[in-house]
């Protein structure tokens, strides 16, 4: 057997040997520790008291002289442990993953799924590389290559006429004539007796239970004027092309003799022949269509949140009737206040 000799350390390797001790961790640092303990300038520590203070056996402490001596500070790192390679190569990753990341399965092979499962990944392993492996291992696999399994996102892809739309807005909102012109954003929303169900405070361990009641809806038809946050609205039992103009009408009464903008959604009574036929008629009105899918851009719909966190959520109603009364004593209060 080869005689193994204490080191000797002195000077700046000393102190990297503290830091790799105080800064890793598992067998790095318990290597480190040996070292310093067996170099110690002040205190002569034997072997069997390295061994008590590091709570290993003689062969460690020997192993990490010897390692120390043959390679220097690198000896104190792991080697590469014995076992099986892996199945899965690092050229195979590099041109896997773009195709998992960027193709669903339906488009690079025989497949009807439009999603990758662990299952897939596995047959397009032994399909195109004939590489066996098993699901566990794909798993694994995943997770080395910092990718998790969880819910998407619906997203929509931007739209260059969505942009141009959101300039008209605002444009349309710095230079109006306040004397002769008014701007509405007009939508419509409905309000169940079985309020929403939103957070609110509770008592820990209880969770307060709102009975659902669908036996009736109100709809109601509103428009809001952002200069100065005026609310203009009629609640209705239906929601059509109908009511929309009849609604228009008791716009019309409120601006006599000016321009009314409105800014709409594509909600089917807005482009209906009945709603076409009233604004050809009734030149005073412009319409303006946002793009479809533009929620953001109409500035009502921050409005209808507000009602519905102010008076329906987490409550329930008796009956239309006190839902409506409910509504009108809120509209009258907003709009004195």
């Amino acid at each position: 057997m080869k005689a193994t000799y204490r080191p000797t350390i002195r000077g700046k390797e000393r102190k990297l040997l503290k830091k790799i001790f105080k800064k890793c961790k598992g067998r790095i640092s318990l290597r480190a520790q040996i070292l310093v303990l067996a170099t110690e300038i002040t205190i002569y520590y034997r072997v069997e008291q390295i061994t008590k203070i590091c709570f290993c056996c003689k062969q460690t402490v020997y192993n990490t002289f010897q390692r120390y001596n043959e390679e220097g500070i690198i000896g104190l790192a792991d080697k590469p442990k014995p076992g099986r390679p892996r199945s899965i190569t690092g050229e195979q990753t590099k041109e896997l993953l773009p195709v998992l990341e960027e193709k669903q399965p339906k488009e690079v092979g025989d497949y009807f799924h439009s999603k990758w499962t662990l299952r897939l990944v596995k047959n397009y392993l032994e399909k195109n590389w004939q590489v066996k492996t098993s699901t566990k291992t794909i798993q694994r696999w995943f997770h080395l290559n910092g990718w998790s399994y969880h819910r998407n996102k619906k997203g929509f892809v931007p739209n260059p006429l969505r942009k141009n739309q959101q300039d008209k807005v605002v444009r349309l909102l710095e230079n109006i004539d306040h004397n002769k012109e008014v701007i509405l954003f007009l939508d419509q929303t409905g309000f169940d007796l079985s309020g929403d169900v939103t957070r609110t405070w509770m008592p820990k361990g209880k969770q307060h239970c709102i009975p659902c009641n669908n036996n009736g809806k109100l709809s109601i038809y509103g428009a809001f004027n952002p200069h100065n946050t005026r609310f203009y609205f009629r609640i209705t039992s239906t929601c059509n092309s109908e009511q929309m103009i009849l609604f228009l009408h008791q716009i019309c009464q409120k601006f006599p003799g000016k321009t009314i903008h409105l800014v709409l959604d594509n909600a089917s009574f807005h482009h209906s022949a009945d709603t076409a036929y009233f604004f050809h008629h009734h030149p005073e009105f412009v319409a303006h269509f946002l793009p479809v899918k533009s929620p953001r851009l109409n500035a009502i719909e921050q409005f209808w949140l507000f009602i519905k966190n102010y008076i329906s959520a987490a409550s329930i109603f008796n009956d239309l009737k006190d839902l409506y009364h409910t509504l009108r004593r809120f509209f009258w209060r907003y709009s004195n206040y």
